[in-house]
């Protein structure tokens, strides 16, 4: 899972979910872009979850065998602790 920062709007009003995306990583190990593949039901919530993974995310670099872009997948889970 990767933490994201919750968007305040969303806070304010209750609104919780889990957002399932794909990071694809270039060789250098940093994300090239992020889809949401099951939405929470929130685009504030999903694009949250994509934005925070594209700015914080970082990966090996490829060794020299293999300088493909790679997939990487995750979620994030937005749960208003009570």
């Amino acid at each position: 899972t990767f933490a994201a920062e919750y968007p305040l709007r969303a806070l304010r009003e209750g609104r919780q979910g889990i957002v399932y995306f794909t990071l694809l990583v270039g060789p250098d190990g940093v994300p090239k872009s992020c889809s949401v593949t099951t939405s929470s039901g929130h685009a504030d919530l999903d694009n949250a979850a994509c934005h925070s993974a594209m700015r914080s995310a970082r990966f090996c670099r490829a060794d020299a065998t293999n300088l493909s872009d790679r997939l990487y997948r995750s979620k994030t889970e937005f749960k208003i602790e009570e």
